[in-house]
């Protein structure tokens, strides 16, 4: 479902009609478009299939757009011929107020009514929600993340790269500590900050892609752990059985 805030605004009318015969296309394709329209002409009108008219928040037309002409013209109000239907009966609407709008009965109340019918019975009849089960979720969620790791060359390699640099750059630094007296201050104290750099690495270069990556994944997660796609275990349990064995190998 596509909503769409005035898609035409600002564009020439031969550009409004080209924008509004592919929302066609796409509505056609399977999908549903909902849309606020300024100003439509009577052609870019006629490729609509269901037009809402609305008052202060009250619906005065709902329904196909031929039907529009009958519903204005059983009101008193019918649209001239040759007319744009669109600026017609936005000037009645505009020009009378919810009572008098009521009077000349161009409101559509009972439509509120057969709403509120639909949705209680879509919720009576509605099945109770499923989940899958634990092992099917960390199966497929597993697949998802190495999947993601196949497709993300660049953040695969890159931390390799960067370890290896930083281990030559430590090995130059510490190059030859390991040699001599290992009673000597200065070779103890060479010691402790080798074995300190490195531990200090290779824990900053195990977390970093968790670091770096779950604040992109965060509202994917909560929008589907909401929805009961699945559960926060299997979810970080996926991450770790892919994560952990690239932390080794890094």
């Amino acid at each position: 479902m596509i909503f769409l805030d005035e898609p035409t605004s600002g564009l020439d009318s031969y550009s409004a009609a080209q924008c509004v015969e592919i929302l066609g296309k796409v509505c056609k394709a399977g999908a549903v478009v909902i849309c606020t329209i300024h100003q439509p002409s009577s052609a870019i009108y006629d490729l609509f299939d269901h037009t809402i008219l609305l008052k202060d928040g009250r619906v005065v037309f709902q329904g196909g757009s031929e039907a529009m002409y009958e519903h204005f013209q059983a009101a008193g109000h019918p649209i001239p011929q040759h007319y744009n239907p669109a600026d017609y009966v936005m000037d009645v609407i505009q020009q009378k107020d919810l009572a008098t709008l009521e009077t000349a009965k161009l409101l559509m109340a009972p439509a509120f009514k057969e709403i509120e019918g639909l949705s209680e019975a879509k919720e009576e009849n509605r099945p109770p929600p499923t989940t899958a089960s634990f092992c099917t979720q960390l199966q497929w969620l597993g697949w998802r993340e190495r999947l993601a790791l196949q497709r993300d060359k660049a953040g695969t390699i890159i931390p390799f790269i960067i370890t290896g640099f930083l281990h030559v750059v430590f090995s130059l630094i510490f190059l030859g500590v390991g040699e001599g007296n290992s009673e000597n201050i200065v070779k103890l104290t060479s010691h402790a900050g080798a074995v300190t750099f490195i531990t200090v690495s290779a824990m900053f270069g195990t977390s970093q892609t968790a670091l770096l990556t779950f604040p992109f994944e965060r509202p994917l997660f909560l929008r589907e752990y909401a929805n009961g796609t699945y559960g926060a275990i299997p979810y970080f349990m996926s991450k770790m059985a892919v994560e952990l064995p690239m932390g080794f190998l890094k």
